[in-house]
C-alpha cells in the first residue's frame, strides 16, 4: 500500500523544499514524516493541518495536485529515461531531470520555476487557495 502511495506523490525532500520556498502547507491528504532514513506515511488528516517551521510534517502533493499547480503549457512525458516535465517560459526552457515517478518530475519543475523566478509563490499559493475553497463548497 505504501509503495503505491509513494509512486503517486512528490518526494519528502521535494515537499520540504516547497515548504521552504513558501508553498502553503495546509492540506487534508497524506503527510509524510521523515525519520532520517525512512519515509513513512503516517496519517491522513480529516481537518486541514498546517505544517510550518521545523515541523517534521510536510505536505505531500499528488500527481494531480502538482498538475493543477503547474502553469498551462507544461509538458510532461515518459521517455525511455523516465518521466520529465518542462515549460517553455518567455525567458527560457525549464526542464526537470528524469525520474521514475511522474510526481517527482512535476515537483522538480515546480521547484525550478520558483527558484528561477519564472513564477511567484503568490501565483501558486493563490491556486492552492482556490482549490481549497472549491473543495469546501
Amino acid at each position: 500500500m505504501i509503495e503505491k502511495i509513494l509512486k503517486q506523490v512528490c518526494k519528502y525532500e521535494q515537499g520540504l523544499t516547497l515548504r521552504k520556498l513558501g508553498i502553503l502547507q495546509e492540506h487534508s491528504t497524506y503527510y509524510l514524516y521523515h525519520t532520517g532514513k525512512d519515509v513513512i506515511v503516517t496519517h491522513t488528516f480529516i481537518q486541514p493541518y498546517e505544517s510550518q517551521g521545523d515541523s517534521p510534517w510536510v505536505a505531500v502533493f499528488t500527481v494531480a495536485e502538482l498538475g493543477d499547480l503547474l502553469p498551462v503549457g507544461t509538458l510532461v512525458r515518459k521517455t525511455a529515461n523516465g518521466w520529465q516535465a518542462e515549460l517553455n517560459t518567455d525567458a527560457a526552457l525549464i526542464r526537470s531531470g528524469f525520474h521514475d515517478v511522474e510526481a517527482h518530475s512535476r515537483a522538480e519543475l515546480l521547484i525550478l520555476l520558483l527558484e528561477n523566478k519564472a513564477f511567484t509563490i503568490k501565483q501558486f499559493n493563490s491556486k492552492l487557495a482556490k482549490r481549497k475553497k472549491e473543495r469546501s463548497s
